[in-house]
């Protein structure tokens, strides 16, 4: 491996509507589609709960068992009074956030050459080619254009 380090950037994407073409359905109700940034300190409480949960026998080998994010919401609550996290979009939006990079990351993780740093600041680390043909394969991925 070389020397040249490259952050990692998260790519998020704002998806209008979820699925669904709402025929038979009456009319929805119009909803506030601001985004919520989370705090450092919440995605922390969130893992901290999350690994609760499979301490606790609520995950299984197929995932975790119904009710689960209720749970979070009412510890999120408790942690973070008048926060106003709920389970949707809040927390479900953060866990599919999270699941998305965690797969791209291991996919780019898995070519080989590539790996993090020695330096334990969480970048990656390959040649100038290769970081190249990861931010085509990134940017294919998601159908973006990056300059």
């Amino acid at each position: 491996m070389t020397d040249n380090y490259h952050p990692m950037n998260s790519v998020e994407t704002n998806i209008g509507s979820q699925g669904g073409s709402g025929l038979g359905r009456g009319p929805r109700p119009r909803v506030d589609r601001t985004r919520r940034s989370w705090t450092a300190r919440e995605e922390e409480i969130l893992v901290s709960i999350l690994k609760d949960l499979v301490t606790h026998g609520w995950k299984s080998d197929n995932g975790f068992r119904g009710g689960y994010l209720q749970r979070i919401e009412e510890a999120l609550n408790r942690e973070f009074p008048g926060c106003g996290l709920r389970v949707a979009p809040h927390i479900n939006s953060k866990i599919n956030q999270w699941k998305k990079s965690y797969s791209s990351l291991s996919a780019i993780l898995a070519r080989s050459g590539v790996g993090f740093n020695m330096n334990r600041d969480f970048k990656i680390d390959c040649d100038d080619d290769q970081w190249e043909q990861i931010v085509k394969w990134e940017c294919v991925l998601y159908e973006k254009t990056y300059a």
